[in-house]
């Protein structure tokens, strides 16, 4: 997942996108009473960790310190892509996270996520860049392209939730098919990077990863698209919703109002 190259980059909107969906969402949430003041608070405070740290990762591109061979000593590909995931891990393993979490996406209706995910189409910057010569074949073939395919997916997802002819059974099955795309991510950076388990030496390396702003799309856009997709299933498989169009708290109020009236 990724995008064209500085200072034309679709990244930093990207995150914005990301960073700025998921504010807005806890804002509305909160201003509903869905979200209680401390809820929020865990949330945007998380949130805000994983903005800090896509901000030491632009920071340390463009410095040059990404690149350089006492930071690569470390073996940055196995883990930099991961790091966001383990700084919101604690949502998740938290029961008021989690809580949190789910009253949140109670909000969000499951459409506008897959729409969230379809952003993932902008990685068709790393297939031009990848014919100019300067990103690596290896990473765009093994992560960048099956990445371009499951963002396009999402068009064909968004059109069946429209016509009902997908349940949420099915959109878990997609959430995780997206979130297996990027799991090996990390390994297939490092098979390209100056080290004992460097594999593609031919230039362009995944050096090119480590350059601003391409660094911020495995250092933050790639793992905020894959924690969605765990969310994501993760919700689905709680809430079971039927509606997949709407937020499932209305839809739920709607329902139950109904009967009611019955």
């Amino acid at each position: 997942m990724t995008a064209t190259s500085f200072p034309l980059s679709s990244l930093p909107l990207l995150l914005v996108a990301l960073f700025g969906f998921i504010a807005f969402m806890g804002a509305r949430a909160w201003r509903a009473g869905t979200l209680t003041q401390s809820e929020a608070a865990l949330l945007f405070g998380f949130f805000a960790a994983g903005a800090l740290w896509t901000w030491v990762c632009a920071e340390l591109a463009l410095s040059g310190a990404a690149r350089s061979a006492e930071f690569l000593f470390w073996l940055p590909g196995l883990w930099l892509p991961y790091t966001i995931i383990l700084i919101l891990q604690p949502l998740r393993l938290m029961a008021f996270g989690r809580q949190a979490l789910y009253k949140l996406m109670d909000e969000v209706p499951p459409a506008a996520i897959v729409a969230l995910e379809g952003l993932r189409i902008l990685g068709l910057g790393t297939l031009i860049k990848t014919f100019q010569g300067t990103f690596p074949v290896h990473f765009e073939v093994l992560t960048g392209i099956p990445d371009l395919l499951f963002g396009f997916s999402a068009l064909a997802v968004l059109w069946l939730i429209a016509r009902g002819k997908i349940t949420w059974r099915g959109l878990v099955r997609w959430h995780l098919a997206g979130l297996f795309l990027l799991v090996p991510a990390g390994l297939f950076i490092q098979l390209g990077l100056p080290g004992p388990l460097q594999l593609f030496s031919s230039p362009p390396t995944s050096l090119a990863l480590f350059e601003f702003p391409m660094i911020l799309a495995p250092a933050s856009a790639v793992p905020l698209f894959a924690f969605i997709n765990v969310w994501s299933v993760l919700w689905l498989r709680r809430r079971r919703p039927e509606n997949l169009l709407a937020p499932y708290a209305r839809s739920t109020a709607a329902a139950t109002e109904k009967k009611a009236q019955a």
